[in-house]
């Protein structure tokens, strides 16, 4: 890699934000067909024709605005560490007006039983932690096994996301989705990998007959996700593709989506606006700093949603089946409670009869009394 952008993205504190620059790096370079350092050895009028062009492109493909701002953003970060200045008024003439061209929708839980139905595996389980975790896919991408943490009592994972990053938050997934965990990393470690911590949470495709496949583990990229989850949409007749269109923009944002439906979610089951918003890894303004709810309150809160984020109606009709087992067994246990406190009362009773009897004048002393001489 080129010194100029190394040093570029050393100055980039956040892992997230410098794997997003990469991307962007990447489109603009196959735009104007020419490795970013290169961009320094042009006069400042080529410098800015360049940029105006690429977004020009970007309009043209249909990018909306806040896509067009933050691809941009990076460019101007290079071109200022490198003591260069354009007029970034007269580029940003060229960006348009800042309109919301279509809606910004949710999946529903039946477009997400229509996805995990017609996928692999590997994807259905994909698709589930998107949806019971609500995280976004650059995080998603930087899951490793470490990050995961199962909480037998309730059958979940505990995730931490962002690791070490100033942006580290955790949030759980359902117990459906831990045990497809549990099942694709058992399948993984029986075909011969070898994980570790440091393993990522979901690897590239391999044939578990080929030792050489199994162990050339990488992981997924962004690309690979929005390939994959392009065509599942697709497939299942959940987006239509008009061919020609490459930046086409839809009602639902193709991984967004999942995060909205989680938020959605989430308020529906009535858990709290605070821990939703820690869950989610959105931050929550001064609260930040004076809201620290304990792990066991969010964990509680979380699994109110539980059952709503439930993908496979069979998952959720088993979990409210062993709910009912667990109430039907705390009702048993009053109930036996109830009926060994009236056997001990019916005793003292008898006792008190008994002692009546033998000496009659007994019944006119106070029950407080008779009660202390019986215990």
């Amino acid at each position: 890699m080129n010194a100029k952008i190394e040093e570029f993205l050393y100055s980039v504190k956040s892992e997230k934000t410098k794997s997003m620059y990469l991307n962007y790096i990447r489109y603009f370079t196959k735009f104007a067909k020419m490795e970013l350092h290169d961009l320094l050895k042009l006069p400042i009028e080529k410098i800015q024709k360049t940029i105006i062009d690429y977004i020009i492109h970007m309009r043209t493909s249909k990018l909306a605005y806040s896509s067009i701002r933050s691809r941009i953003s990076p460019l101007y970060t290079f071109l200022e560490l490198n003591d260069i200045s354009v007029n970034k008024r007269k580029i940003e003439r060229f960006f348009g007006e800042e309109n919301k061209t279509v809606k910004d929708e949710a999946y529903t839980n039946e477009d997400i039983q229509k996805m995990v139905s017609m996928a692999s595996f590997r994807v259905k389980l994909m698709i589930l932690v998107f949806s019971s975790t609500g995280m976004r896919r650059e995080a998603f991408l930087e899951l490793k096994v470490k990050h995961l943490k199962k909480i037998d009592e309730y059958g979940i994972y505990r995730f931490t996301v962002y690791e070490n990053a100033k942006e580290e938050y955790i949030t759980y997934c359902t117990p459906e989705c831990a045990s497809m965990i549990d099942k694709y990393l058992d399948y993984r470690k029986k075909s011969g990998e070898v994980l570790t911590p440091n393993s990522y949470l979901f690897r590239n495709n391999f044939n578990p007959d080929i030792p050489e496949s199994v162990k050339d583990a990488r992981h997924v990229t962004g690309q690979d996700l929005t390939t994959i989850l392009a065509n599942l949409l697709e497939n299942t007749g959940l987006r239509k593709i008009r061919h020609g269109s490459k930046y086409e923009r839809h009602s639902i944002a193709l991984f967004h989506g999942f995060r909205k439906y989680f938020d959605t979610t989430l308020a529906n089951s009535d858990v709290k606006e605070l821990i939703k918003g820690l869950l989610m890894g959105h931050s929550i303004g001064l609260d930040n700093s004076y809201f620290r709810p304990k792990e066991k309150e969010m964990l509680m809160e979380y699994m109110k949603a539980v059952d709503a984020l439930t993908i496979d109606p069979s998952n959720r009709l088993k979990r409210e089946m062993k709910v009912l087992e667990a109430r039907q067994d705390e009702i048993s246990l009053i109930k036996l409670k109830h009926e060994k406190e009236m056997q001990a009362m019916d005793q003292k009773l008898d006792k008190v009869i008994s002692m009546i009897q033998v000496n009659p004048r007994l019944a006119k002393i106070k029950t407080e009394v008779l009660k202390k001489r019986i215990s």
